[in-house]
């Protein structure tokens, strides 16, 4: 269910010099839900003259759970104010009410009083922490009308006075007070009656004392007078009374005082209305007492004699009332005869008052750079009791667990300890604020004044970062796969709060690496080519942001750290033979094991002893070997066989295919890549018909090289184009000449069908195999000296087949790829 509760019974309180009031969220969070407070409105300025009943201020809570079940309203110094519950349907997970001024006795506020009220209300769940959450309600003065106490003010004082009485002599001070701070007041007569009395009478309008005439009373003359007398403040507010002033005749015996036995009397301060000092008798029954001179606080039963307290009396308010000096005097009903007895009444001070500061709770904003001496603020606190030994103050300072050792109190001013630290998670917790309590004390009352000091950041410290090791990335690597990236620290707060970027070793176009801006992590960007690029040597620039409260770009705090980056090899090469087309012309005669053809091949990952060699097609009869070095050598197997009846005949041409796989010495062989090479061997057979046994014949090779242009990809394209061009052309001309010139027909005769022609003759072949300086190839000739080049095609155009003519019956190789063709 839901709880209200108010203040308790109303106390005194000071007067702050300056009255203030702001609100104050604080949600302390629940185990279990997290609960929401909303005041309307969020500052209350409520005059001190409202009337009871009157809404203060509307509350609505609000939980994520439907389990308040508690709302409780504390009022802090109790006052006269209630928790009114307009929730629907409570329990739930709201709770809707308003704050009430409820005093049915009267008296609801007083500004000169207490000022300031704070009114907490408390919501707890079921099983939850209670939440608190305040708003500060300020009283504001309103002007009061003056206050005419006693009976000055109803049914009105009466005063006799001898005729005898010395002139000039006080006789009667008009009893007002005003309650507002600094007001004066000034008295008027209304009326005099007779009206004789207003030139007799002296009045003193600023004080409403009234004195005998300077000239003296005479009972025969002045028998009586009523005055009727208005008080006003300087605003226009005012009280009446009346006083009325009797003569009485001198001849008469005067009575006398059989008490009180002593003139002095000690009393306490703030003793309750109507509270009795002393007693006055005399030696006369038919006597009435009354006071002669002015005493404020003080009124005297005229039946009676007994001297009672006309209020609480206040010293601290009015010092005046420490010492009071009362004439009381005594009259015979009869004779009109009186005496007087001048008594003392001393009021002591007590300690009744607890401090009062000029503000309770205030937020002050430091750079956390502040040095250390350096002042917050000086609390400006007062104790209005009186005397030095009761309005005497010290302060204690109590820290929050953040603050401690970091603040001192000089005497009431509050200063900086040691260094401030806004780099601390534990402040950031508590939004970099340092909450400080104050502890004002006289002898018996305490003040608690809160200050909350909110830290600023200040730039401190640059980022640093570690040595860091060399990182790997293997080149088959995807676009976007981490590499790593550098440990680096900032210890402002918010902790490594960093920019990454790199400065340098990133420049390769296109750029191969990207570095995320926020955590340092670096990506690849473009794939990586190990043959291309092994290591790049990277700069990574870190700057620290937002740590200072107002941030400077041109000013930030920056550090470098410098790695390497390695990119591991992965076999992503085939290898390559240079050129990927070999051909080669030898004689029939040539020796076994006698090197035909040197291959040049090699791997941009992998070493020239990774790589192996295999003739996998083409070694018709086997007559061809590879050599065992590296890279290895085309040999002959053993001698050619040719012109023998019945025996084996070896082709004159050979189509050498040669497998070249790389990763020969790696254990894993799932990415060995290879590549083939065509070898082209012509063999010239070579017959003597008369053996010269002296003679040692030789076998030397002949290097064939075919010349043939090859144009550019545009140029093809600009034929192909202009030939279409020509072919339309034609065939429109053949179109018109159809259509205008039908005789034609007659004229033309078809033509004799042409026979189809090889690519290259074979005649045309010899003709650009020898050179003008070659001797014709009938002509016997020693081979040994006879020698043809040809040039073999660049190595990305190898020749990985082979195939016959239909037209012409002769054999030629070709590249699948190209499309292109050489004559065997």
């Amino acid at each position: 269910m839901y709880s209200t509760m108010s203040g308790g019974p109303r106390e005194r309180y000071p007067l702050p010099i300056i009255a203030w009031c702001f609100l104050i969220f604080s949600g302390l969070s629940s185990t279990h839900a997290t609960i929401t407070f909303t005041w309307t409105p969020s500052v209350v300025n409520l005059p001190e003259n409202s009337a009871n009943l009157v809404i203060v201020a509307n509350i609505n809570i609000t939980s994520d759970t439907p389990n308040i079940n508690s709302v409780v309203l504390t009022v802090t110094p109790p006052g006269p104010f209630l928790l009114i519950d307009n929730t629907p349907s409570p329990p739930g997970s709201s709770f809707i009410g308003q704050v009430i001024l409820n005093s049915p006795s009267g008296g609801y506020l007083d500004y000169e009083t207490v000022n300031l009220y704070k009114l907490t209300v408390s919501a707890q769940e079921l099983l939850g922490t209670p939440v608190t959450s305040s708003i500060y309600i300020n009283v504001a003065d309103v002007n009061e009308a003056p206050t005419c106490n006693g009976v000055f003010s109803a049914p009105g004082a009466t005063i006799r006075v001898r005729e005898d009485e010395q002139p000039n002599a006080v006789i009667y001070r008009v009893p007002a007070t005003d309650q507002d701070a600094g007001d004066t007041l000034t008295f008027t007569w209304l009326s005099v009656v007779p009206a004789s009395g207003a030139t007799r009478l002296q009045f003193n309008k600023l004080n409403g004392v009234i004195r005998v005439p300077a000239t003296g009373f005479d009972y025969e003359v002045d028998k009586n007078y009523l005055l009727q007398i208005f008080v006003n403040d300087s605003k226009g507010l005012s009280c009446n009374g009346s006083v009325s002033i009797i003569i009485m005749d001198s001849k008469d015996e005067p009575p006398g005082f059989t008490g009180p036995a002593s003139t002095t009397i000690t009393i306490s301060e703030e003793l309750p209305q109507d509270t009795l000092v002393t007693t006055f008798t005399s030696n006369d029954t038919t006597v009435y007492f009354e006071l002669v001179s002015p005493a404020e606080g003080f009124y005297i039963e005229s039946a009676t004699g007994k001297l009672k307290t006309a209020y609480q009396l206040d010293v601290d308010n009015n010092p005046l009332l420490l010492i009071n000096y009362i004439v009381v005097r005594v009259t015979n009903y009869i004779s009109k005869r009186s005496a007087t007895f001048n008594l003392r009444v001393n009021v002591t001070d007590q300690n009744d008052n607890p401090p009062v500061c000029t503000f309770y709770n205030h937020i002050y904003t430091i750079s956390e750079g502040a040095a250390i001496g350096t002042s917050i603020t000086t609390l400006s606190c007062r104790d209005h009791d009186y005397t030095s030994t009761n309005n005497a103050l010290t302060y204690k300072l109590i820290p929050d667990a953040n603050a401690k050792f970091r603040f001192a109190l000089n005497g009431s001013t509050l200063q900086i300890l040691a260094n401030l630290e806004y780099d601390s998670f534990a402040l950031s917790v508590v939004d970099f604020q340092y909450t400080l309590v104050i502890e004002v004390k006289d002898i018996s009352h305490t003040t608690n004044v809160t200050v909350m000091v909110v830290l600023t950041p200040v730039n401190e410290f640059d980022p640093s970062c570690n040595i860091l090791p060399p990182f790997s990335i293997s080149e088959d690597s995807p676009v976007g796969a981490l590499i790593d990236a550098p440990v680096c620290w900032d210890f402002d707060y918010p902790l490594n709060n960093l920019r990454y970027s790199i400065i340098s070793g990133n420049t390769d176009i296109p750029t191969p690496f990207y570095i995320n801006p926020k955590n340092g992590q670096i990506k690849v960007l473009n794939k990586l080519d190990r043959e291309k690029k092994s290591v790049y040597p990277m700069t990574v620039q870190v700057v620290d942001l937002n740590n200072d409260i107002a941030a400077d770009p041109l000013n930030q705090r920056t550090s470098t750290v410098a790695f390497n980056i390695f990119v591991t090899n992965v076999n992503d090469e085939p290898p390559v033979c240079t050129p990927a087309f070999y051909e080669q012309t030898i004689y029939s005669t040539l020796a076994a094991l006698q090197s035909v053809v040197q291959m040049q091949c090699s791997d941009l990952d992998s070493s020239a002893l990774d790589l192996t060699y295999t003739i996998i097609g083409g070694n018709t009869n086997g007559r061809f070997v590879l050599s065992n070095a590296w890279p290895p050598a085309i040999l002959t197997r053993s001698t050619f066989s040719y012109f023998t009846l019945g025996g084996v005949t070896d082709p004159k041409d050979f189509q050498l295919l040669v497998l070249i796989e790389d990763e020969a010495t790696k254990a894993d062989k799932t990415r060995r890549l290879s590549s083939t090479a065509t070898i082209l061997i012509h063999v010239v057979p070579w017959t003597t018909t008369v053996p010269t046994p002296a003679t040692v014949l030789t076998t030397k090779i002949i290097n064939v090289v075919d010349t043939y242009w090859k144009p550019d990809t545009w140029f093809i394209a600009v034929m192909v184009i202009a030939g279409l061009l020509l072919l339309l052309t034609i065939a429109l001309i053949s179109f018109y000449c159809w259509k205008s010139m039908p005789c034609c027909w007659k004229c033309c005769k078809p033509s004799q069908p042409v026979d189809e022609k090889p690519l290259l003759e074979a005649n045309k072949m010899e003709e650009l195999n020898n050179k003008p300086e070659d001797p014709p190839r009938k002509t016997q000739k020693d081979p040994i000296n006879s020698e043809r080049t040809r040039e073999t095609p660049p190595p990305s155009y190898g020749f990985d087949g082979r195939a016959e003519d239909p037209t012409s019956g002769r054999e030629y190789v070709f590249n699948s790829a190209t499309g292109e063709r050489r004559w065997l």
